[in-house]
């Protein structure tokens, strides 16, 4: 075997070890969003679905809202910063069309009512982004997305400084 076959052989064996499995890397977005999320009182759980990335919040004991969006759908992974009664970092996970995302707000004793969207936010608190943990939450829903067979791209609304100091 010549020398750049087998570097080629190292380099790409090397990226199939370390990769996260789907598994892996849901867990981990699960774990960070339990950590950093603005659920407060409210359950909150992330998780896939025959490739459907879906969200639930309950918030009491009757009431409940259901998001979920197809994984190979998503087209842009959007991060901002917005100041709602403190200052909060969000991700909206957003597709080209209403047809591959679904939201809902149901109580326990009757089926949610469903309505077509094209997008889905998961909100945080500032410390998410002091912490700059959004930089590898980002990544991870990318590698997710990309995993799923979609093709997204990340979009930051952070603007640098035009300060010269």
């Amino acid at each position: 075997m010549n020398k750049s076959t087998l570097i080629f052989f190292l380099f790409f064996t090397s990226n199939l070890v370390y990769s996260q499995s789907k598994s892996e890397t849901l867990g981990w977005l699960s774990e960070y969003y339990e950590k950093y999320s603005t659920c407060g009182e409210a359950y909150c759980e992330i998780y896939v679905d025959d490739n459907n990335f879906l969200f639930l919040t309950r918030r009491t004991s009757i009431s409940y809202e259901i998001n979920k969006i197809n994984l190979k759908k998503i087209k842009r992974i959007v991060f901002k910063q917005e100041k709602i009664i403190s200052t909060w970092s969000r991700i909206y996970l957003e597709c080209d069309s209403e047809e591959y995302g679904e939201f809902g707000i149901g109580f326990y004793n009757n089926s949610p009512n469903i309505k077509p969207t094209d997008f889905m936010q998961l909100t945080f608190y500032n410390n998410f982004y002091t912490d700059k943990m959004h930089l590898r939450y980002l990544k991870a829903l990318l590698h997710l997305v990309k995993m799923s067979g979609g093709e997204a791209k990340i979009i930051s609304n952070r603007k640098k400084s035009k300060e010269p100091f």
